[in-house]
C-alpha cells in the first residue's frame, strides 16, 4: 500500500509546481552541466507537464468534500451536516479507500446510535473482506456488533482477527477482553472465567475497569461463583460508586443486583461503607452520599452509634461543615481520647479552620498513646509544622530539634532540619540561618540531591542578602540563574539579580492590572477540659503502632497518614483478600505565539516523515495513523503511533515522531519523547540552540480551543497551558483518585457549580472527557481565581490545586510576607510542588512561545503579596 495516499487531500498548484522545481534541480545536480542547454529545456517541460496533469487529475475529484471537514463540523456541533459530507464522499469520491473511510465511519455511527441491523453487519463484513487500511479496526466493530446481536461465536472469531490484524496492543487488550466476554457466554467454563480474570488485571488504571469489574460480578454469578462475585461487587460499590452502570446501587449492597440477579449475602466492610460515602463525594454526588449515610442513620442496632457518628463527622469535614463536624464528634472526647482514628479525624476538623492551638494539641495526644510508632512520630512532626505554620517559629524551632533528637533515624529528620534553618530566616536569626542552610547543603544526598542543592542555594543567596553581603548573594544567584535547566529557584534567581540591578528586562509582571494580565489563630476551647486519669495516661498503650523502617517517611506521608486515619473509624474490619491494587495507566503525571497548525488534509503529503519511514515496517501504522485522526479517532492514532515509538531509536525519526504525535493531538506523547529521549541534548544546547526541543517539550497544545477561550476569560493562554500541563501532562482522558477528570483536571462538583454559573442546566459530567469542554471550564475557573488573587501566579496557582478557602486561611497568617517566602509555608507538599511546577511551566511557556527563546524574568515572584483576605475563614469555597 502506497504510505503516500491521498485520502481526498487535493494539493495545491504551488506544492505541485514545488515538487516538479526541486526534482528539476535535484536531476540537475545528479547529471551535471554537460549537457546541451536545449537538453535541460525539453526536461523542464516534461517534468511542467507532468506536474499540470497531476493537478488536472485531481482537479477532476475537486468537486468532492475534502475529509478534514467533518471533524471540524462535528466539533461545532453539526452532526448532521458531518453525516452528509460522508455520505457525499462515499458516493462521489474516486478514491476507493477515501470511499471505505467514510462508508466506515457511517456505519459506526448508524450502530452505535441506532444498533447492528443484519444490513450494518453485512456492509462491516464486506469492508472486513476487502484490502483496507483500518481493516482491524473493522473486525473490532464487527466482533462488537456481533457481541449486542447475540451472535457471539461470530463475535470470538471476528475479534481475534482484530488480534491478528496486528491491533495496538492496548486495543488489542480490548479485543482480547471481548473474546472473553463471548466465551463466557458460549461456554460457560471456569477457563473462560479466568480469562476474564486475566483481563481484570490488564485493564487496572484504564477508565474501562470498572467496566471489566461489573463483567466479571456478572460472570461469577453466573457460574455461581458468589464469593468472588461478592468481592468484586464490594470493589466496584467502594471504589467506583459513581459508576453509570451501578447508579442505582445503594447502601444495602446485598439489596443491589446485577441483571436483575440480587447480590444476596453480599456486605461491605465498614471500610468499603467509609469509602462509598468519600468516593461519592468526590465524584460530585455529595447529596446522594448524604441520602445514603441517612439510610444508615435512621436504622438502630446494625452498626454502633460511634461508628456513624464517626461516618458522619468525615462526610461534613469533606464537605467544610467543620463547626457541624465538631458537634457530632466532641460528646465523644472522653471515651475515644485514646482512639487515634478519632484524634486524627478531630486534628484534621481543627486544621482545616485554622484553630492550630486545638490542632496541635490534639496530635500532642497522639505522640503521648504511640510515643514511638509511625503514627506517633507523623503526629509529632505535624505537630511540629503546625507551629511553624502558625508563625510560632520558637515553638516550632523546639519541636523539630525534639524530633532530630528523638528520631535519627527517621525520614523527618531532614524535613526537620529545613524547617529549623527556614525558621531561623522567619526569626530574621540571619547568621543561624546561613550556617543551618549550608550544613544542609554539604549533607545532600541521594536521587533529590539537585533539587534540594538548587532550593538551598537560593535561600543561602537570600539570606547574604539580607545580611548585606551582595556580591557573595550576586554570585549565588548568577550560579543558579546560568542553569540550563528551567527550575523554579533558577526563575527566583533571575527576579533577585533583577531587583538587584534595579533594572528588569522582559519584566512579566504576574500581578499586572490590565484585563489579560501578564502573570496562629486563636479561638475559644471546642474540646472539654479533662482530668488526668489511667484512661488519658500518656502510658497507656492503646492502638500502639509497632516501629517501622524510618528511613523512608517523610513530610508527604504525614499528610498522607493523618488522612487515611481520619477517614477511618476505630471498629476493626474483618480482613479481606483483595487484588492486587489498581497500576495506573501512564508512567507519568507532570507555547506564545500561536502555531498555525496543518489540517487534516496535509498529513497524507507531507513528504519528511514518509521518506524517513518508507522502508520502515511501522510505515503502515503512521499512514493508519493519519487516517484515525482524519476521522477524529485520535486516541486510537495515539497508540498506532505510540507502537513505532516502541521500536524505534533512530533520533531522526524520533524527531519525526514527536512532529507526528503534535499533528495528531497526542501532545501528551509528544512532551514525553521529547523530556526522555532528548532531555540531555535539549539541556546540553540550552534555549537559544534547542528552541525545537524545548518547544516540543512544551507544546502549544489544543491551540485554537486554548486561545479561544484565553481571549473569553481575558487570561494568557500561556495560563492555561502551564496548568493544562501540571494537571494532566495534555491527557484528555486522564482520572485522578480523588475524581478529577480530563487535561484541567476539573472536579465533577467544580464542573457543576461552573456550569450553574454560566447558565447551563444540561450539564453532563462526561462532557469533561472532551477537551474543549474541560478546558473551556478550567479557564473559567482560571479567571475566577484571577479576579479574587490579582493574578498572583503561585496564590492561583495553589487554589486551583487545594481550593480558594485554603489559600484565603493562609494568607490570614502568611498574607505580608514574599511570594517566595509564602510558597515554603504552604501546609501541603503537594500544592508546594504543585506550585512551583506551574510557575516553570508559565516560565517556559512565555519564554519560548512568547519571547522566541529569551527568557522571561518575573520579578513579582519575590515581591510581598500585599493581600490580606478580609471576612471569617471558611473550611469550604463559596461560590
Amino acid at each position: 500500500m502506497d504510505l503516500a495516499l491521498d485520502f481526498d487531500m487535493t494539493p495545491s498548484y504551488n506544492r505541485w509546481m514545488g515538487w516538479g522545481t526541486k526534482a528539476f534541480f535535484e536531476l540537475q545536480r545528479v547529471v551535471g552541466k554537460t549537457v546541451s542547454y536545449n537538453w535541460w529545456i525539453s526536461v523542464s517541460l516534461l517534468i511542467i507537464g507532468v506536474t499540470c496533469v497531476a493537478v488536472g487529475v485531481r482537479a477532476a475529484d475537486s468537486d468532492v468534500p475534502l475529509l478534514s471537514g467533518y471533524t471540524q463540523l462535528l466539533s461545532t456541533g453539526k452532526t448532521e451536516a458531518a453525516k452528509e459530507l460522508l455520505e457525499k464522499i462515499r458516493d462521489n469520491s474516486k478514491n476507493q479507500e477515501l470511499q471505505k473511510v467514510a462508508q466506515w465511519i457511517l456505519l459506526r455511527d448508524e450502530i452505535n446510535l441506532q444498533g447492528p441491523t443484519p444490513e450494518r453487519i453485512a456492509s462491516l463484513e464486506k469492508l472486513a473482506k476487502g484490502d483496507f487500511l483500518l481493516r482491524p479496526y473493522v473486525f473490532l466493530d464487527l466482533g462488537v456488533a456481533y457481541e449486542k446481536s447475540q451472535k457471539y461465536k461470530d463475535a470470538i472469531e471476528s475479534f481475534r482477527s482484530a488480534i491478528r490484524a496486528k491491533l495496538p496492543r492496548f486495543l488489542k487488550d480490548d479485543a482480547e477482553y471481548g473474546v472473553s466476554r463471548s466465551k463466557l457466554i458460549t461456554e460457560k467454563s471456569r477457563a473462560s472465567l479466568n480469562d476474564l480474570r486475566r483481563m481484570e488485571r490488564r485493564f487496572r488504571g484504564r477508565v474501562e475497569y470498572a467496566d471489566v469489574l461489573h463483567t466479571l460480578v456478572k460472570a461469577e454469578l453466573l457460574l455461581k461463583e458468589n464469593s468472588s462475585a461478592c468481592r468484586w461487587a464490594r470493589k466496584l460499590y467502594s471504589k467506583y460508586s459513581a459508576f453509570e452502570k451501578i447508579a442505582n446501587w445503594g447502601i444495602d449492597l446485598e439489596k443491589n443486583d446485577i441483571d436483575a440477579i440480587r447480590l444476596s449475602g453480599c456486605h461491605p466492610t465498614r471500610k468499603e461503607i467509609q469509602k462509598r460515602i468519600r468516593t461519592l463525594q468526590m465524584s460530585g454526588f455529595s447529596k446522594k452520599g448524604d441520602q445514603e449515610l441517612a439510610v444508615l442513620e435512621n436504622r438502630s442496632g446494625e452498626y454502633s452509634k460511634y461508628f456513624l457518628d464517626h461516618l458522619r463527622g468525615s462526610y461534613l469535614v469533606d464537605e467544610g461543615e467543620t463547626l457541624d463536624a465538631f458537634k457530632v464528634l466532641i460528646p465523644y472526647y472522653t471515651e475515644m481520647r485514646v482512639n487515634l482514628n478519632y484524634l486524627m479525624l478531630i486534628a484534621k476538623a481543627a486544621t482545616r479552620t485554622g484553630e492550630y492551638n486545638l490542632a496541635i494539641s490534639t496530635y500532642e495526644k497522639v505522640m503521648a498513646i504511640s510515643p514511638r510508632g509511625k503514627i506517633g512520630r507523623s503526629a509529632q512532626f505535624l505537630a511540629a509544622f503546625l507551629r511553624f505554620q502558625a508563625a510560632d517559629y520558637d515553638g516550632a524551632t523546639s519541636a523539630f530539634k525534639e524530633i532530630i533528637q528523638k528520631f535519627p533515624r527517621s525520614g523527618y529528620v531532614s524535613d526537620s532540619r529545613w524547617y529549623l534553618a527556614f525558621s531561623s530566616y522567619m526569626k530574621r536569626d540571619y547568621e543561624s540561618a546561613l550556617k543551618e542552610f549550608r550544613d544542609l547543603k554539604r549533607g545532600a544526598r541521594g536521587r533529590k540531591r539537585r533539587a534540594i542543592e538548587t532550593r538551598l542555594l537560593y535561600w543561602i543567596a537570600t539570606v547574604q542578602l539580607k545580611l548585606k553581603q551582595v556580591d557573595q548573594a550576586k554570585d549565588g544567584f548568577r550560579h543558579l540563574a546560568q542553569s540550563r535547566e528551567i527550575d523554579y529557584y533558577r526563575i527566583l534567581a533571575e527576579a533577585r539579580l533583577a531587583e538587584i540591578d534595579g533594572s528588569v528586562q522582559r519584566n512579566i509582571s504576574v500581578a499586572n492590572e490590565k484585563p489579560a494580565p501578564s502573570f496562629l489563630p486563636v479561638a475559644a476551647p471546642l474540646i472539654p477540659a479533662e482530668r488526668r486519669t489511667a484512661a488519658n495516661d500518656t502510658d497507656t498503650k492503646a492502638n500502639f503502632v509497632a516501629v517501622v523502617d524510618e528511613s523512608e517517611e517523610g513530610e508527604d506521608e504525614a499528610f498522607e497518614i493523618a488522612d487515611e486515619l481520619a477517614a477511618t473509624d476505630v471498629e476493626e474490619d474483618e480482613k479481606v483478600a483483595e487484588p492486587t491494587p489498581e497500576l495506573d495507566e501512564s508512567q507519568t503525571v507532570e507555547a506564545a505565539v500561536p502555531v498555525v497548525l496543518p489540517t487534516a488534509m496535509d498529513f497524507f503529503l507531507d513528504a519528511p516523515v514518509i521518506e524517513l519511514f518508507k522502508k520502515d515496517p511501522n510505515s503502515e501504522r503512521i499512514t493508519r495513523a493519519r487516517a484515525l485522526h482524519a476521522v477524529g479517532l485520535d486516541r486510537w492514532a495515539r497508540h498506532e503511533l505510540m507502537e513505532v515509538e516502541r521500536s524505534t531509536r533512530d533520533p531522526k525519526k524520533l524527531r519525526a515522531l514527536i512532529d507526528e504525535y503534535i499533528l495528531i493531538g497526542g501532545y501528551d506523547r509528544a512532551h514525553q519523547i521529547a523530556q526522555s529521549r532528548f532531555g540531555d541534548e535539549r539541556i546540553k544546547k540550552g534555549w537559544q540552540h534547542g528552541t525545537s526541543l524545548w518547544k516540543q517539550s512544551y507544546p502549544y497544545a489544543y491551540t485554537e480551543t486554548v486561545n479561544l477561550e484565553a481571549q473569553k476569560q481575558q487570561i494568557e493562554p500561556e495560563f492555561i497551558l502551564s496548568i493544562m500541563r501540571a494537571e494532566s501532562q495534555y491527557r484528555p482522558w486522564v482520572r485522578s483518585p480523588v475524581g478529577a477528570v480530563g487535561l484541567m483536571q476539573i472536579m465533577p462538583y467544580t464542573a457543576l457549580k461552573l456550569t450553574a454559573l454560566m447558565g447551563i442546566d444540561s450539564f453532563e459530567l462526561n462532557w469533561l472527557d472532551d477537551p474543549k469542554w474541560n478546558i473551556r471550564l478550567g479557564a473559567s475557573y482560571l479567571k475566577r481565581l484571577c479576579d479574587r488573587w490579582k493574578c498572583k501566579l503561585p496564590l492561583v496557582a495553589a487554589s486551583y490545586n487545594a481550593g480558594p478557602h485554603r489559600v484565603h486561611l493562609w494568607l490570614k497568617s502568611h498574607g505580608h510576607l514574599s511570594l517566595d517566602e509564602f510558597v515554603e509555608h504552604i501546609p501541603f507538599i503537594e500544592t508546594r510542588t504543585y506550585v512551583k511546577r506551574v510557575v516553570q511551566n508559565y516560565y517556559a511557556y512565555v519564554g519560548l512561545h512568547r519571547f522566541g527563546g529569551k527568557p522571561p524574568v518575573m520579578a513579582s515572584l519575590v515581591e510581598p503579596i500585599g493581600i490580606f483576605p478580609d471576612g471569617p475563614v471558611s473550611a469550604k469555597e463559596t461560590w
